[in-house]
């Protein structure tokens, strides 16, 4: 009872849950679960090979016991597989492998790692016969054939070996193999198409069909250079075989014939992009609904199952939440196909699956489903019958001038995106169809523009996978349009689109036909004016479709003056007289005038100096830096003409005396717009001022020196060299009498020559100049020794040029500086040599005094002089510090602060103060005071005799505290 339940519980999830997997591309929920057990333990260790018999399934385990277990059971969903229902043996203790499995009727053989093959009945393992047959190599596939009693095994020792064995079903394996040598390496897929009676084997680089097991008779190379897992053989002579690389898996698919010719391979369809590490494990095919299974192992190691339908139809992969694929080879997942399961081994267990053998989503309801293969209604189509009729309302023409391959736009209903379509417009082919929406597809029509007739319209036929749609005379070429009209120079241009040529064109500007003048082409037609037009007259474009042509654009039409040169393209900055040659001048009827635009600025000219093919125009006064010049009438304005002006030319370049950083310069064509001038000397700018067309001021830039002068005017250039003259104005400081450097200030003194004239000689002074040359520019020399006086200038020399002095600046070296005198304090009457140390001491007419009294030179070095003084005048007379100074070659120097003459106090100040000698006054002590400090200085209180005001404040001071002590004395008695 408890047995009945759960089946039924089974059942109805299975019922609840099942779906089309053919649709969905899923499996039903697990509907069995076959766990092989025994007592609640699983009785089968890790599975190595299994293979799906006729009758039966084989397993073979790690511990090389062999299963084989009834078909029926398996399908059976009532219990799982119990040890009952199961028949073992153990082949081989030890070190053999078993290596692969071969099912048929009647015999199952076993190929094993020690070159031995087990045959035993299907219905049990029990009856299992070991031979050693004659042949070597380890075998990796064995096919047991029985109707012809042959086991077919391969080898993989290096060179695959094929071995054909004979099989008596009471003797087991007799007599020598057919064996067939070096027939491919390292054999990894085996089939066998019994109704052709064709084998064919597969490695990485070739597949080989061998017909009856006899001949070689055709291969096929591994273009894809895919890596193959597994294959099978469908029922339309057919190989489906699931390959792949570092970009997932892939379905390849390899027709031939059933002499085992191969066709061509068809291109990898993509299976699954996740599976880059994975691999598919095992094939079946399913005949009644010519369905092909491949069982996947995910890059987890996860297992799942996809399905392909023969009509090429691929399903996602449908990974099976739980199972994982054993690590130990592809055989080891044997898959197994009815017309309502999928059977799938794993490790301990077969899992079955149910799926739905019907008609992609049923077809829609608006079909029927016969083999699998939907026979829709009338009015609709595709795979599932879910495509209604597409409609067709409206389609998009082409230009008249269009090439072949022209996209046109179909409008309507019911598009979308098919492979298998036919369009057809105008009985031409229309392909590369791109679906822009369910209303809107587009395609490119294989015929030229210029093969339809304008003038008829033509039909449209679509057809979907099967479902024809027609629009009756929708389709014509587009009609002619004008956009834009424009005039350059002596042509004109009409823009627009999808113009005929000029055999089915007209155009007219008023009663004069252009269409043998003008250039046809889809978007644009051009037309050479003629020489004499007037302005205003209808432009007329019309079709030929007579009696009525239609009329394509009809307006009055300017026409613009056109121009065509220049009597001279360089004009002078001072008005001229120049002739612009051209059309239409006068084409306005009635015109006398037109205005010139010269560089932006209008001139109007009349009269007589207006033709219809010239115009005498007289220049500007002003420079302009647009360099076009046009003229304009009422009908519009011309096409521009460039021009130039003249090179400017110096003649002259003066510096004024102030500022002298200013310059005139003469020539001509200068111009009168200052702004347009651009000076440079030596390549720094310089400021222009003014500008009249023969003379322009200039102010140099501060760094300038003599050098080329250079004047730009529009990109018209002349150039000069000048001199500049130089000045000293100031030198600083004034040098010692040796060794001494000197900085000489001025205008214009860099690269300079500067001269040191003295005692009636002259000599160069070598010079380093400052980059600032104006307005106080300097210069450091390294000056003679000498004393005195003496004068300096600069003279410039630049080559082309007359030379430039500057004034001579006088000066003088500096005066002798005295740093120390010992003694530095001297007394009346008494004899004293001093020493004097400084700098600037030459014996040259010198001469040295001591506040007014002379000192007698005794030695003299350039830093030290050696005199003696008697001083005889009064010290109260002389000012302390005692002034010193010295003359050498008519200048003076000295010094007053280093020297004291001393000086007597009054009675010596009675011996209570100190004498100072620098200022005969006394320095009194505390106690006295005065100017020979003969007076007492008063103490506190003392107002008799202080000379202090504030004294007398101190009485109120007592008087206060004698009142306070009073009366407290009062309050405490």
């Amino acid at each position: 009872m408890l047995i009945k339940i759960n089946f039924l519980i089974i059942f109805l999830i299975f019922l609840i849950v099942n779906q089309h997997w053919i649709v969905e591309s899923k499996l039903s929920s697990k509907v069995s679960l076959k766990i092989l057990k025994k007592d609640g333990d699983a009785f089968i260790d890790t599975i190595v090979r299994s293979e799906f018999g006729s009758d039966t399934l084989t397993l073979s385990t790690s511990t090389n016991i062999l299963y084989t277990i009834d078909i029926g059971s398996i399908k059976s969903l009532t219990t799982p597989i119990t040890p009952s229902k199961v028949d073992s043996t153990i082949l081989f203790n030890g070190m053999t492998e078993i290596l692969a499995i071969g099912s048929g009727p009647l015999k199952r053989a076993v190929a094993l790692s020690n070159n031995k093959v087990s045959l035993s009945d299907q219905e049990s393992l029990l009856s299992a016969t070991v031979y050693t047959p004659v042949g070597q190599g380890l075998w990796n596939f064995v096919k047991w054939f029985a109707n012809d009693q042959k086991i077919l095994s391969t080898s993989f020792d290096g060179n695959m070996m094929l071995n054909l064995y004979n099989v008596d079903l009471v003797n087991g394996i007799t007599g020598q193999p057919t064996t067939y040598d070096s027939l491919m390496d390292d054999v990894s897929i085996m089939l066998w198409d019994d109704s052709n009676k064709l084998l064919i084997l597969s490695n990485q680089d070739e597949i080989v069909s061998i017909k009856n097991i006899a001949v070689n008779v055709d291969s096929k190379s591994n273009q894809n250079l895919l890596t193959r897992y597994t294959a099978v053989l469908g029922g339309n002579n057919k190989m489906y075989i699931c390959s792949g690389d570092s970009n997932g898996i892939y379905l390849e698919v390899l027709p031939y014939q059933s002499s085992g010719t191969f066709d061509a391979l068809v291109s990898p369809v993509l299976i699954d992009d996740s599976v880059t590490s994975g691999r598919c494990l095992n094939a079946a095919y399913e005949p009644s609904s010519g369905l092909i299974f491949f069982t996947v192992k995910s890059n987890s190691g996860q297992l799942g199952v996809v399905y392909v339908k023969e009509q090429g139809l691929i399903s996602k992969v449908d990974w099976l939440e739980g199972y994982q694929a054993g690590d130990v080879n592809p055989s080891s997942h044997s898959l197994m196909v009815d017309d309502q399961r999928v059977y799938i081994v794993t490790q301990n267990e077969i899992a079955v699956f149910s799926y739905s053998k019907t008609c992609p989503n049923n077809c829609s309801s608006h079909g029927t489903c016969v083999n699998l293969v939907c026979q829709c209604n009338n009015g609709y189509g595709t795979e599932d019958c879910s495509k209604a009729t597409p409609t067709i309302t409206s389609v998009s023409g082409i230009g008249y001038q269009s090439a072949l391959g022209e996209s046109v736009t179909i409008k309507g209903t019911g598009f979308y995106l098919s492979t298998n379509y036919t369009i057809s417009i105008a009985n031409s082919e229309c392909t590369d169809l791109k679906l822009i929406s369910a209303t809107s597809i587009s395609c490119k029509l294989q015929v030229e523009g210029s093969d339809l007739d304008p003038y008829q319209s033509y039909d449209i036929s679509l057809i979907f996978d099967g479902l024809v749609a027609s629009g009756v005379k929708l389709f014509k070429l587009k009609s002619p349009t004008v956009t834009k009209v424009s005039q350059g120079k002596d042509q004109l241009s009409i823009q627009g689109d999808n113009f005929y040529d000029s055999s089915k064109m007209v155009l007219k500007l008023g009663n004069e036909d252009l269409t043998s003048k003008c250039n046809f082409d889809s978007k644009l037609i051009t037309c050479q004016l003629p020489d004499e037009i007037s302005s205003g007259l209808v432009l007329k474009l019309t079709d030929t479709n007579s009696p009525t042509p239609n009329i394509i654009y009809s307006q009055a039409q300017a026409i613009a003056p056109f121009l065509d040169a220049l009597s001279t393209t360089t004009f002078t900055t001072k008005p001229m007289t120049v002739t612009i040659f051209g059309k239409y001048f006068k084409s306005v009827a009635g015109a006398t005038s037109v205005t010139v635009i010269e560089g932006g600025n209008s001139t109007v000219v009349t009269g007589g100096n207006v033709l219809s093919d010239m115009v005498i125009y007289t220049t500007l006064n002003v420079l302009n830096p647009t360099l076009q010049l046009s003229v304009k009438t009422t009908a519009g304005q011309s096409n521009s003409l460039n021009y130039t002006y003249v090179a400017p030319q110096i003649d002259k370049v003066e510096q004024l005396e102030k500022p002298s950083n200013s310059l005139n310069v003469f020539g001509s064509n200068f111009g009168s717009k200052f702004q347009l001038v651009h000076v440079t000397i030596n390549g720094l700018a310089c400021t222009v001022n003014s500008a009249d067309h023969e003379i322009m001021n200039i102010a140099l830039h501060p760094n300038a020196q003599p050098g080329n002068l250079s004047v730009e005017i529009l990109s018209k250039f002349a150039s000069t060299n000048i001199n500049l003259k130089p000045k000293i104005t100031e030198v600083k400081p004034l040098p010692d009498t040796k060794n001494s450097n000197i900085t000489i200030i001025g205008e214009y003194l860099a690269n300079s020559t500067i001269y040191l004239k003295r005692n009636n000689e002259t000599s160069t002074l070598p010079c380093t100049s400052s980059e600032l040359n104006y307005p106080n520019g300097s210069t450091i020399c390294t000056f003679v020794n000498g004393t005195g006086r003496f004068e300096i200038y600069s003279v410039s020399d630049q080559p082309d040029t007359a030379q430039l002095q500057s004034p001579n600046f006088q000066s003088n070296y500096h005066g002798p500086i005295v740093t120390k005198v010992e003694p530095n304090i001297y007394t009346f009457g008494n004899a004293v040599i001093f020493t004097m140390s400084g700098r600037n001491f030459a014996n040259v007419s010198m001469s040295v005094l001591v506040a007014t009294e002379e000192c007698l030179v005794q030695n003299i070095t350039d830093s030290q002089i050696v005199c003696s003084l008697t001083p005889k005048i009064d010290p109260d007379s002389v000012e302390n510090p005692v002034l010193i100074k010295i003359t050498v070659d008519s200048i003076e120097g000295g010094d007053q602060s280093l020297l004291i003459y001393e000086k007597t106090c009054k009675k010596e100040c009675l011996n209570q103060g100190k004498c100072s000698s620098a200022t005969g006054l006394c320095e009194c002590t505390d106690e006295f005071m005065g100017d020979d400090c003969s007076k007492l200085r008063p103490t506190t209180g003392d107002s008799s005799i202080s000379d202090d005001p504030s004294s007398s404040n101190q009485l109120p001071y007592i008087s206060y505290w004698l009142f306070i002590s009073v009366i407290i004395s009062v309050i405490y008695s």
